[in-house]
């Protein structure tokens, strides 16, 4: 899923990489997600991976950012188990949104892990239209990485 902010300045792309251990089926580790990040800003450009977050976890992030865009969202926004990824939105207007994307350690570009920073908040705005591919995207991604195993049966309904 690639974000870009309506003046071009900012880019956030978030691709699924692979589970984090292909080779489990059946309990919960075989739901974690490998993370690929790419950034660009004005100040600065960097990518890495990660695995922080569950299957389950990207089909309520795609719920999450598909109800910005239909109004239906109530929840302003999205964290998950590990805190090194979060949605909020900040505010919306008729064409577009403001959201920030809050970024912890295993995302963090490698100068402020280091340093021991423990957050980034990279705020972009956000057309509809651009959020409306982004969610695209991340729907074809979300559905090449199902749910695996019995940790996987009490999130079905997602």
């Amino acid at each position: 899923m690639t974000l870009k902010s309506e003046d071009g300045l900012t880019e956030f792309e978030l691709r699924i990489l692979n589970y984090q251990f292909p080779e489990i089926r059946v309990d919960w580790d075989a739901n974690w997600l490998t993370l690929g990040l790419r950034v660009r800003t004005a100040e600065r450009s960097w990518s890495t991976t990660d695995s922080c977050l569950l299957t389950w976890e990207a089909h309520e992030l795609l719920k999450w950012l598909s109800g910005l865009m239909t109004a239906k969202q109530q929840d302003t926004g999205i964290g998950f188990l590990e805190p090194d990824l979060a949605f909020e939105a900040v505010a919306s207007s008729e064409h577009s949104l403001d959201l920030a994307v809050r970024l912890g350690y295993g995302l963090l570009p490698p100068e402020r892990r280091r340093s021991g920073w423990e957050e980034l908040v990279l705020p972009i705005k956000i057309s509809f239209s651009s959020l409306r591919k982004g969610v695209r995207e991340f729907t074809e991604e979300v559905r090449r990485f199902p749910m695996r195993g019995a940790a996987a049966e009490g999130h079905a309904d997602q």
